[in-house]
């Protein structure tokens, strides 16, 4: 069972965590939330397509970030430090409000987005796919165990097979 579950703080996180894992606690970790689009948030590729800046973006998308948005390398430090920093919590949680003593959480959910779970597939499994391939599609994800801070596939669960 599930000791914790985490979410990015979005709605569509916190619902989604709140229906998987009922009664469980629940974490928000806004460092894990998806890609800033910044000014094309919410637009389609057909809403923008004509304009400059985003053909711009699609051709600098190593690089550039949107405008008033980030860039994927800013992103994808965002997310290695927001992991790093919730991994270091969970594996050192306090056992009580009394004491200093800590208590590893076995049992962790993360709930987030497709962009997020790519940066973190890809940095745990380097050179089994390329990052966008391991973005689920929507409802979909992978189970994960860690030894000895290592991961292990476990399972996926609905998500695209390469």
């Amino acid at each position: 069972m599930v000791e914790i579950a985490c979410h990015t703080g979005l709605l569509r996180t916190l619902q989604t965590a709140e229906r998987l894992f009922p009664g469980v606690p629940l974490q928000s970790a806004p460092a894990l939330s998806e890609f800033d689009f910044g000014e094309f948030e919410a637009l389609t590729h057909e809403d923008l397509q004509h304009h400059p800046d985003y053909i711009r973006w699609l051709m600098e998308f190593e690089t550039m970030a949107c405008p008033h948005g980030e860039s994927r390398p800013e992103f994808i430090r965002r997310v290695r430090i927001g992991w790093q920093a919730l991994y270091s919590l969970w594996t050192s949680q306090p056992k009580s409000n009394q004491t200093r003593e800590r208590q590893v959480i076995e049992k962790a959910a993360l709930v987030t987005h497709g962009g997020v779970i790519a940066v973190l597939m890809n940095d745990w499994f380097p050179g089994d796919r390329d990052l966008l391939d391991w973005q689920p599609d929507c409802g979909a994800g992978y189970r994960i165990k860690f030894s000895s801070d290592r991961p292990m596939l476990v399972e996926s669960f609905g998500a695209r097979t390469v």
